[in-house]
């Protein structure tokens, strides 16, 4: 019921954001049958609460990506970034709070501090850091030792390249990274494609190229 964010693991299992039933599923190969098969991993009822998988509640997460230390959800009505735990005696949880509280703010600062407006989609890069969209803002979470949260593209809403300091973006809804290790941005409500380069370097366009992408998408 309103499946909204997708990741992929490496023994292909889908793992699915099923944002209106609040719960996190994944698809995978039946061991006996072979056949796709949909099994919930955690959630229930909304709400929020952390601990066992089967305990665990989310309150419609929409953003998911996968960590070395297991599944990421932006669970965006609670405000915080979810991690559900990888282990290998058992295949999921526990579910912890990694960062967020019920404040909705753009706050900076270790994980423990930092606040999210509404966390939406995620991407996590190889060399291990996280990518949040977060309302309007593009945020990073990074650090080798003391991870922390950094918004590198803020609010208010709006259209602006160039330098990520000054650039804006309208309820951007979807990330993801490709090859170069640019940030790709799917900027919904300007209904546009947008590209963070990995060199922190922009290059604006004019209202008229924004106008005719608008006009062939």
């Amino acid at each position: 019921n309103g499946p909204v964010g997708i990741a992929i693991g490496n023994n292909r299992a889908v793992y699915i954001t099923d944002s209106c039933n609040d719960r996190i599923r994944v698809l995978v190969g039946s061991a006996r049958t072979g056949r796709p098969e949909v099994a919930t991993i955690a959630g229930s009822s909304p709400g929020f609460a952390d601990g066992p998988t089967a305990n665990a509640k989310f309150n419609t997460p929409t953003g998911i990506a996968i960590s070395s230390e297991g599944l990421l959800v932006g669970d965006s009505g609670n405000r915080r970034l979810r991690l559900i735990e990888k282990h290998l005696e058992y295949p999921w949880g526990p579910v912890s709070t990694l960062a967020g509280t019920v404040e909705a703010d753009l706050h900076d600062g270790p994980l423990s501090e930092a606040t999210f407006v509404q966390p939406t989609a995620l991407a996590v890069h190889k060399d291990g850091t996280v990518f949040v969209a977060d309302g309007n803002a593009i945020r990073e979470i990074s650090g080798d030792i003391s991870k922390t949260v950094k918004t590198i593209s803020s609010d208010p809403r709006g259209l602006a390249d160039g330098e990520l300091a000054n650039s804006r973006f309208n309820r951007p809804s979807g990330l993801a990274l490709d090859r170069n290790g640019d940030l790709l941005v799917a900027d919904s409500e300007n209904r546009l494609y947008r590209r963070l380069s990995a060199s922190n370097k922009g290059a604006a366009i004019t209202a008229e190229q924004i106008a005719a992408m608008k006009d062939t998408a």
